[in-house]
Parts: structure tokens; C-alpha cells; sequence
């Protein structure tokens, strides 16, 4: 799924650029996905625990917690901390993507939320 990567106002002179995702696989309510953007190609595994979500990197020894799949702001932040700005707003994005298509589907809309 194709999606537009465009860094907020902190981030002047920055240009937009398209990346996509992909779920590579799901067992319940966790799900390895691709996350390629700006050169990077970030293998990634996703699910939710009793705070919120989380999100594991193993290429690069990093995971942290997520908000919400659509919090792209503290999602963005919250990545940042542990990857590269643009890696965080292109895998950040790319959650929000994924949560807009769960929302519109019933079937997985809850097991994913």
C-alpha cells in the first residue's frame, strides 16, 4: 500500500516522499510488515499490549511503544528516540495507513485496534 510522507512544520525545507507498506504476515493480533521509504526498507513486528502498541525493529536492536496507529505525531517523536527522523515519520505513516484500512474493514478492525 502506497502512502505520502510529509514532515510537519519542524521540519522546514524537508521534501514529501511516497512509501508503502506491506503486511508480510499476521498471527492474531501481531503482524510483521515492511515499512520501505526514502531508501530504507524497515522489517518490523506490531501488536498491542496493555499500554497501548509496540513495535520491534530486529535489524536495527530497536522497539518502543506506540500510541494508537493513528497517532502519527507521538508516534513520529516516540520512534524518533530510537531510529532516524525519517524512518520514524515513514514507519509512523505507515501505521496510520494500516489503521485507516483496519478501520474500514470489520472483520480485522478489531482484532488490530
Amino acid at each position: 500500500m502506497l502512502y505520502k510522507c510529509t514532515p510537519g512544520s519542524c521540519n522546514k525545507g524537508e521534501d514529501s516522499w511516497t512509501a508503502s507498506v506491506d503486511v508480510i504476515d499476521s498471527y492474531g493480533p501481531f503482524m510483521e510488515v515492511c515499512f520501505c521509504g526514502r531508501g530504507s526498507s524497515l522489517h518490523a513486528i506490531i501488536g498491542p499490549q496493555e499500554s497501548g502498541h509496540f513495535i520491534c525493529i530486529p535489524a536495527y536492536n530497536a522497539g518502543c511503544e506506540l500510541a494508537e496507529y493513528d497517532d502519527v505525531f507521538w508516534n513520529t517523536e516516540r520512534l524518533s528516540s530510537v531510529i532516524g527522523r525519517v524512518d520514524a515519520l515513514t514507519i509512523a505513516q505507515g501505521l496510520y495507513t494500516l489503521d485507516e484500512i483496519f478501520a474500514n474493514d470489520p472483520f480485522v478492525a478489531d482484532i488490530y485496534r
